[in-house]
């Protein structure tokens, strides 16, 4: 009997797993309102999924309600707590909302599960960097090329930071 159980409960989560995933194709192709409606049916049956949770987070925040976003974000992370990804978007949320030093709390703590994120760094010295501490954005910079990062985001964000301290023997 506990087999069966458990087979049931992993199709189940399969399944959630599997409606999370088209919900993030439908995002990352604009269609925010065919995600939303999906992550939302997930919630309905699991109202504490991760990936669900997560994802209105990213839609909130897109959207400005800060508050909101960094709620569901936070839950999320309560059930996935190395998901890099959802600490990322915590401190993209804190950050466009202004709460810059829990912004670089949520991206040094995506940074513990996966230290050599190159997107993490990225974001760290963005943060770094709208608060006027440009050595910590400058290094946070040089990490996230040491680790891969090559777009032009990365380069433009070094540079501008690079330019404001004057020193250009970098």
């Amino acid at each position: 009997m506990t087999g069966r159980h458990n087979l049931q409960f992993d199709l189940e989560s399969e399944r959630l797993a599997q409606m999370v995933e088209e919900g993030s194709r439908r995002f990352q192709s604009g269609d925010s309102e065919g995600a939303n409606t999906i992550w939302r049916s997930v919630l309905d049956e699991d109202i504490e999924h991760p990936g669900a949770l997560h994802g209105m987070g990213v839609i909130a925040r897109d959207l400005g309600r800060f508050e909101v976003s960094v709620e569901l974000m936070r839950r999320a992370l309560l059930r996935d707590p190395r998901n890099q990804s959802i600490h990322n978007n915590l401190g993209t949320a804190l950050e466009a909302w202004g709460r810059y030093d829990d912004a670089i709390t949520a991206y040094k703590a995506g940074l513990r599960w996966s230290p050599k994120d190159w997107v993490l760094f990225n974001n760290l010295g963005s943060c770094f960097a709208r608060m006027g501490r440009r050595a910590n954005a400058i290094s946070a910079f040089e990490k996230a090329l040491r680790f891969g990062g090559d777009t032009a985001e990365l380069l433009t964000n070094y540079g501008a930071t690079i330019a404001d301290t004057g020193d250009f023997g970098k």
